[in-house]
């Protein structure tokens, strides 16, 4: 009997199953086996959705977005939360409607002038219908509770349960890690222990979990023990540039691309007066439209620093090498040839490795010449497309 024949192979699965094998019946399988193991033939090809929003946001896993205090991260975050609620396209991208819970662990005093913001802001313009669409958003807030995610997991999981049943969970936030960690967050057993309960309570509602997170004093990384950036499916930096826009950009993906990014404008809005009269206002993410769109030529004079140059000089070698036509819908000019951010970011970390062998550092010198060309108009860049105007 050869090594590759059907019988060989038959055999093996039988011994596996309980089967007879060399003459003897092999010891059957226990009940309650909870690591069982399936036959290649048996494993199924999921057709789930990879992304709440795609490319962006993972269906399943732990996402750190994480930023400088008063960078517009969590207004980032309620508002691609609500967009996955309402399951409205976010930044041109897909996404996959369900209900969304947010845990508040700090600044809970605003969370309802925030709501408001929002919710005056999309209902502009809109019908009677459309509003009270709005109004009936599965979005769900729980505030004024000290949570501790590594000893409250279970409980939480408990909660969650029971008031919402078998519904489709999609985003479950926390806000934030340092007010829901009670420990060292530079600590790798403390660190450890924390991802492994957000990891669980993903895995138990099969949802993706964001944690918002601040830097530490090097504001080019987030802050605590680094077994955080290892362990977590999804990075994204905020950070606000030269003009105020709050801008995003997904770092890392564990199983996807990485490079998608936003900018945006955050809103001062009018949502009421208090009891004594003042008036209340609060901040909302909008779409900077014309940062996407910009064609505006390079402002005379101002030449480039050697590292937009290097960026741009990358970026033109990704377009040359794998370039292709914009998508229908697509931002760009139909004459213009586009690539992705995660092309362009590898032509570059390839290109520049001679120049600094620390990854982080190229890594982060690319997303600030990102932003300068983009601000300069040099590039264009929509959904997952990038440019050269």
């Amino acid at each position: 009997m050869t090594g590759g024949s059907f019988e060989f192979f038959q055999e093996l699965d039988e011994q596996a199953t309980g089967g007879k094998t060399n003459g003897r019946t092999a010891t059957p399988p226990r009940e309650n086996i909870r690591f069982q193991f399936s036959p290649f033939r048996d494993i199924k090809l999921s057709t789930a959705p990879p992304y709440i929003v795609r490319g962006m946001i993972p269906r399943l896993g732990v996402v750190v977005v994480w930023g400088k205090p008063k960078c517009g991260k969590t207004f980032w975050v309620f508002d691609l939360e609500m967009h996955v609620a309402l399951g409205w396209p976010y930044w041109g991208r897909r996404v996959e409607q369900g209900a969304v819970l947010h845990i508040a662990c700090e600044a809970v005093s605003g969370i309802g002038a925030r709501k408001e913001a929002w919710r005056v802001a999309h209902s502009e313009g809109k019908d009677a219908d459309a509003v009270d669409l709005i109004n009936a958003a599965p979005f769900y807030l729980c505030k004024d509770t000290a949570l501790n995610l590594i000893e409250d997991v279970d409980t939480v999981i408990a909660d969650i349960s029971a008031q919402f049943g078998g519904r489709p969970i999609k985003i479950i936030t926390i806000d934030t890690l340092n007010r829901s960690l009670k420990g060292s967050e530079s600590k790798d057993d403390d660190m450890a222990a924390y991802v492994r309960a957000a990891t669980l309570l993903a895995e138990q509602f099969q949802c993706v979990v964001i944690i918002i997170h601040h830097c530490g004093h090097n504001e080019a990384r987030p802050r605590g023990h680094s077994s955080l950036l290892g362990a977590v499916d999804a990075l994204i930096e905020a950070k606000k540039d030269a003009e105020g826009r709050v801008c995003t950009e997904v770092e890392e993906m564990r199983d996807g691309p990485v490079g998608a990014s936003t900018a945006s404008r955050l809103d001062v809005i009018e949502v009421g007066r208090d009891d004594n009269g003042d008036l209340i206002t609060s901040c909302v993410i909008l779409a900077d439209e014309e940062s996407t769109t910009r064609q505006a030529v390079k402002p005379k004079g101002r030449r480039l620093t050697p590292s937009q140059t290097m960026a741009l000089r990358f970026l033109g070698e990704a377009v040359n090498a794998a370039g292709t036509a914009p998508a229908p819908g697509s931002k760009a000019p139909t004459h213009s040839r586009v690539t992705t951010p995660d092309l362009w970011r590898r032509y570059y970390l390839a290109g520049t490795v001679s120049d600094n062998p620390k990854a982080d550092t190229r890594r982060a010198s690319l997303r600030r010449a990102r932003i300068d060309l983009q601000a300069l108009g040099v590039i264009g860049i929509w959904n997952e497309e990038v440019w050269i105007i």
